[in-house]
C-alpha cells in the first residue's frame, strides 16, 4: 500500500544478505512506480520476487515525495 506525489517515485530492489543488489533485480531493472495503489507487485524487467529461489534477502526502497503505509510478502 503505497502512494506518490505528481511528482514523487518508488522503487525497489532486493539485496543478498550482505546489501549488494542481486542482479537482475537492482533499482536499474526495477520498473518505477508512481501513484497511489492499495495492491501493487513490483517487477524487474519481467522478474518477479516470486521467482527468488528460498534465502535471505534484503530489501532497499528509494522513494521521493511517497508514503509507504505497509508491505506484505505472499508465497
Amino acid at each position: 500500500n503505497l502512494a506518490t506525489s505528481a511528482g514523487g517515485s518508488f522503487q525497489i530492489e532486493v539485496c543478498d544478505s550482505e546489501g549488494n543488489a542481486l542482479p537482475g533485480y537492482s533499482f536499474k531493472e526495477n520498473r518505477t512506480f508512481w501513484g497511489d495503489k492499495i495492491s501493487w507487485t513490483p517487477e524487474w524487467e519481467g522478474k518477479r520476487a516470486a521467482d527468488l529461489p528460498a534465502g535471505v534477502y534484503r530489501l532497499r526502497f528509494r522513494m521521493k515525495e511517497c508514503d509507504l503505509y505497509s508491505i506484505s510478502f505472499q508465497g
